[in-house]
């Protein structure tokens, strides 16, 4: 028995260091195909998706080509404007800076800034209504804060927190153009540093001459007619004043710019220390890293 017993252990030792041997040649072997086979399917899904974000950014560049340039011909003089008002812009911040964002804001239902009609084939997935002409409601937004305000002009480039900004019910919003820094100013037909940009009245004058682009922007995304595009907006701020603006179609998230609050997270205190204190209630463009 004993012979026996240590042939069959031999063999069966042999077969092992065979086998051992086989299957690390074998395995070199599998994985040298499959980094052939990895690189030869990692070529064209490069390639496929390098035109699908290229297709992506003509269509964010291009309209933002446009807007740039018809916005740099009305805030820099190249188009002359008359010395009239551009009524049409709407503020929601402070009428809503009660209202927590999981809340419905009443004072803002049914008001061009909740305007969202069912064919604008929204992305937000926000309620909706069927309109039979809604192009008169689209109005451009603009917010900003009133806190640490320097007249006449309109600038403010610092903040006063803690004793503004703790909540976002203490935080102050414009919500009438007419008190807006600048508004009692009479020629606004001039060109640079005349009417054109000087005060927080005229910034926001020209944001809403910008709805002539803005809104046809948003327009055209929906169009049937044109190539499936998910439009999110179109938007501009100002390093003066800190207002922003802009036309996002069923979204006004800007009504709740109060509740933006300065923290680890979004880390706006880390981009502007000054203007956006870690903990500061109350959006601020100039305190995000674009």
């Amino acid at each position: 028995m004993t012979p026996l017993i240590c042939t069959m252990l031999v063999i069966s030792v042999y077969v092992l260091v065979r086998i051992s041997t086989s299957l690390l040649g074998l395995v070199d072997s599998v994985a040298e195909v499959f980094y052939v086979l990895k690189q030869t399917t990692l070529h064209p899904l490069v390639l496929l998706s390098a035109d699908f974000t290229s297709a992506l950014m003509e269509i964010s560049s291009r309209d933002l080509f446009v807007f740039n340039r018809l916005a740099g011909w009305l805030y820099f003089g190249a188009l002359q404007t008359s010395n009239a008002t551009y009524p049409g812009v709407v503020a929601g911040a402070e009428a809503c800076k009660n209202t927590p964002p999981d809340e419905t804001c009443l004072a803002i239902q049914d008001t061009p800034i909740t305007t969202c009609d069912c064919a604008w084939n929204n992305p937000y997935g926000l309620p909706c209504k069927n309109y039979e002409y809604s192009r008169p409601l689209q109005r451009v937004f603009f917010e900003g804060l009133t806190e640490d305000v320097f007249y006449p002009e309109g600038k403010r480039n610092l903040s006063s927190y803690p004793e503004v900004g703790r909540f976002p019910n203490e935080t102050e919003w414009w919500s009438d153009v007419d008190s807006l820094p600048g508004a009692n100013r009479t020629d606004r037909s001039s060109s640079i540093g005349n009417g054109r940009f000087d005060t927080t009245y005229d910034r926001v004058r020209i944001l809403g001459a910008l709805s002539m682009i803005m809104v046809p922007l948003h327009n055209y995304a929906i169009d049937p007619r044109a190539a499936p595009i998910r439009f999110l907006g179109t938007y501009i701020g100002f390093e003066t004043g800190g207002v922003v603006g802009g036309y996002a179609g069923c979204n006004y998230g800007h009504a709740e710019f109060a509740y933006f609050q300065s923290d680890e997270a979004n880390k706006a205190y880390v981009v502007n220390a000054s203007l956006c204190p870690e903990g500061k209630f109350g959006f601020d463009p100039r305190c995000r890293d674009w």
